[in-house]
């Protein structure tokens, strides 16, 4: 939260007043970010919050694929997951994405927990990871399918965003700014003054809300070949809805 430069030419009436307004006040109000000060006729400032918000259709499809192999011995463990990898990662070249697409994820090796009392030997377990790009939106649906056939029993995450994020952020911020432009305009002229120059600029944070399909922790999605026709590559493609540009500023002008 962006804090308000303090007045000191403020009268003590002034200060008791706002002081008042915000022992009684929840939450900072509207009236208190938007307070205008006419000081006995000298000039007066306006402090002014404006928010600008840009919907944009996702151009690009991020995958967390998951390869999950168990054995009693970890190199066969270790051999399987290999192999049924490398049949994936080929698999997705043949269908046409690039080298730099295929990025090396998480990997890991860990033993079966199995009770004292069980009769029997802990598996090794091993997981391995890719994440992928894919720049044509058309292609995810058979990524998946193609993937899970040969060999992916894990479809960890798969989120929707947009290659130029920087030229998206600046359309928000430029929203945000003639938000406040405005709303110190219909502030002066309830007053009956002209607005002035903008004498002070905070830039909030700019946030992108992403559409994301989290199959992670309990929810991860073990496939077996069998389940795909229940899933179907639409099912498992879903639909990406809409990546969001959120900018904010505090805007401080000089009122005439």
């Amino acid at each position: 939260m962006l804090s308000k430069k303090s007045r000191p030419n403020l009268t003590m009436g002034v200060v008791m007043a706002i002081g008042l307004m915000l022992a009684f006040s929840p939450v900072t109000s509207y009236a208190i970010e938007e307070e205008v000060l006419d000081l006995n006729g000298e000039t007066s400032i306006v402090t002014v919050k404006g928010e600008g918000i840009v919907e944009v259709e996702p151009d690009l499809a991020y995958l967390t694929l998951g390869v999950e192999t168990s054995s009693e011995s970890v190199r066969n463990a270790q051999e399987e997951n290999i192999d049924k990898m490398e049949l994936v990662v080929d698999t997705l070249h043949d269908i046409g994405l690039d080298e730099q697409d295929i990025k090396v994820g998480q990997y890991s090796i860990g033993q079966q927990y199995v009770h004292p009392e069980d009769d029997e030997d802990p598996e090794y377990e091993v997981s391995n990871q890719i994440d992928v790009t894919v720049t044509d939106l058309e292609q995810v649906g058979p990524i998946l399918e193609a993937g899970v056939e040969k060999g992916v029993n894990n479809v960890i995450s798969l989120e929707y965003g947009v290659e130029s994020e920087k030229e998206y952020e600046l359309k928000a911020l430029d929203k945000a700014m003639e938000k406040a432009k405005n709303k110190a305009k219909r502030i002066a002229a309830f007053y009956k003054k002209s607005l002035g120059d903008a004498r002070q600029v905070n830039e909030g944070s700019t946030s992108i809300g992403y559409t994301e399909i989290d199959f992670s922790s309990d929810r991860s999605v073990a496939l077996e070949e069998a389940e795909m026709d229940a899933y179907g590559t639409a099912g498992l493609a879903a639909e990406p809805g809409e990546v969001t540009f959120d900018a904010s500023v505090d805007v401080l002008y000089k009122i005439e």
